[in-house]
């Protein structure tokens, strides 16, 4: 009965510091979301894909790669990967208040 107690009280104290952990994540990731977004134009390079561009702006605002390429996609309109060196992409950049 006293080792049925003892691993009770090691997963709850598990969940909890996880729960914690994650709280605090979640907290840290949401803060740069709300930083203020703007928008500005960058022309592709030669050796530019979507992949490289979304990783050099994904950080700043709180989202993974392939989470800032789906929205880099959806502002330009795009449903293809495909960029061409000489035009030109809208990228989300996040400028803090």
């Amino acid at each position: 009965m006293k080792k049925k107690l003892m691993l009770i009280i090691l997963v709850i104290a598990v969940l909890s510091a996880t729960a914690g952990a994650l709280t605090i994540r979640s907290s840290a990731k949401n803060d740069r979301a709300d930083a203020h977004r703007y928008y500005r134009s960058v022309e592709i390079t030669e050796g530019d894909t979507l992949w490289s561009i979304s990783s050099v702006y994904a950080d700043e605002l709180g989202m993974n790669t392939k989470e800032y390429l789906t929205e880099l996609k959806r502002v330009n309109g795009m449903e293809s990967d495909r960029i061409i060196a000489g035009t030109k992409l809208v990228v989300i950049c996040a400028a803090e208040e």
